[in-house]
């Protein structure tokens, strides 16, 4: 990863990277950490909720297929206590029109996750 995706401009997000697969949390993780951004990992939408009921976080990033309680569900139940943390699906395929449309999630970023991508999620999210 380059140097360039460094950007001391953005002020300190807390973002909440939950995934299954502990190597995707580990490549989000890299990026998010380029920044000045907090950070903290899930592995499936049950902690993620339990987390989300303790933190406030201004970015989740929820993948949408897991085990435990997919990614979808989880950030219903995240929105039904807190309708200003920014959700964001991560997904391999386009999501559906259900979760487009929700009121649940703010968007979605394509998986494998793209660095400047993710980086420029975190800038518009950070200039909100």
């Amino acid at each position: 990863m380059s140097e360039s995706l460094a950007s001391s401009d953005l002020p300190v997000l807390k973002v909440l990277l939950v995934d299954d697969q502990p190597f995707n949390l580990q490549i989000a993780q890299r990026v998010v950490a380029k920044t000045s951004a907090l950070v903290q990992t899930a592995e499936g939408g049950l902690a993620a909720i339990e987390l989300a009921r303790k933190t406030s976080f201004d970015l989740i990033l929820m993948d949408i297929q897991m085990p435990d309680l997919d990614g979808f569900t989880a950030s219903k139940e995240i929105r039904s206590f807190d309708a200003q943390v920014q959700i964001y699906i991560m997904s391999g395929d386009v999501p559906t029109e259900e979760i487009l449309n929700s009121e649940a999630v703010n968007g979605y970023i394509m998986k494998p996750l793209r660095p400047q991508a993710l980086l420029s999620l975190l800038t518009d999210i950070s200039s909100k």
